[in-house]
């Protein structure tokens, strides 16, 4: 049956059980399968499929397919390197404010993953977005915690605004801030300031 297909072609994790994949998941309409079928081309970790994640993207309907999508945005940021983080901001670009919070979150969470130094602008300009009562501003700040292990999202005392000068710092140190990725991750009160 298919479910027992996609378990054992993610098993087998050869390129042509991966195109296999992407044929199983082009036939069917079954929603749950197709998001299983995402998530063993997500686990699979292999570049190979980043156009396939990219095709993904656009659209919305079911939460099921919602699913699918973030499922395909994570898989980009962690995959696509500066390639993937130029995927995301385009998708970001042309779909705007229309993709759900849910995938924006995403996004947001995936551009930290590939540890690259586009991402960072991306995410700034990202956090701009607060139609969503904060989730996808809560996810900008850990990215941008994680990716560079200073703390963003920390107000000073009288100080209004703390992202007006996120750009300008970045502009100043993107040369000489060391990037981290998901597995080096520190506690949030090991953080620097980002003044410092």
């Amino acid at each position: 049956t298919a479910p027992f297909a996609v378990k054992g072609l993610e098993r087998i994790d050869t390129a042509e059980s991966r195109a296999d994949l992407v044929d199983l998941f082009e036939r069917s309409f079954d929603l749950r399968l197709r998001t299983s079928i995402v998530l063993a081309l997500a686990e699979m970790n292999s570049s190979d499929q980043l156009s396939f994640f990219a095709s993904l993207l656009p659209g919305h309907s079911s939460e099921a397919e919602e699913r699918i999508r973030e499922f395909a945005a994570l898989a980009i940021g962690r995959l696509g390197g500066d390639g993937g983080v130029d995927q995301l901001a385009s998708f970001l670009t042309i779909s705007g404010s229309q993709a759900s919070p849910g995938l924006r979150s995403a996004i947001a969470i995936a551009l930290a993953s590939g540890r690259s130094k586009k991402a960072v602008p991306v995410l700034i300009n990202l956090y701009d977005d607060d139609s969503d009562n904060g989730l996808v501003q809560n996810s900008v700040c850990g990215s941008l915690e994680s990716l560079t292990h200073r703390n963003w999202c920390v107000r000073a005392s009288g100080q209004p605004d703390y992202q007006t000068p996120w750009p300008d710092w970045w502009r100043r140190n993107a040369a000489t801030t060391n990037l981290y990725g998901f597995d080096q991750c520190i506690k949030p009160s090991d953080t620097k300031p980002l003044d410092d």
